[in-house]
């Protein structure tokens, strides 16, 4: 693991309850407020505290996939989908635009 995502991923659990909305690695268009989190030569980390999502700069494409996984399995580990697992859950699940990401399909 790079440094960077090691310091992403810090960054992230640090800050997730403030961030539980989305990741992303790409900036909005919709003018959103951001601050700043985390900020060097090559790693930026921002945070909208309006809508709770992060936007991560930087990171290879290979680790901005395993820092979403990191970032799903915190969601999923919070139980903020009312499941009893703290890992990925038996049942089908499907992402939609609600606040943990995740819903049961029944």
């Amino acid at each position: 693991m790079s440094s960077l995502l090691e310091i992403a991923k810090e960054i992230i659990k640090e800050n997730f309850e403030a961030g539980d909305c989305g990741l992303y690695n790409c900036r909005n268009i919709a003018g959103d407020e951001m601050e700043t989190l985390y900020s060097d030569h090559v790693l930026t980390i921002d945070i909208c505290y309006g809508w709770a999502y992060f936007e991560v700069f930087g990171l290879s494409d290979e680790e901005f996939k395993e820092l979403k996984s990191f970032y799903n399995n915190i969601k999923l580990g919070q139980g903020c989908i009312g499941c009893e697992y703290t890992s990925w859950c038996p049942d089908v699940f499907t992402e939609v635009s609600h606040h943990c990401g995740l819903y049961k399909e029944e």
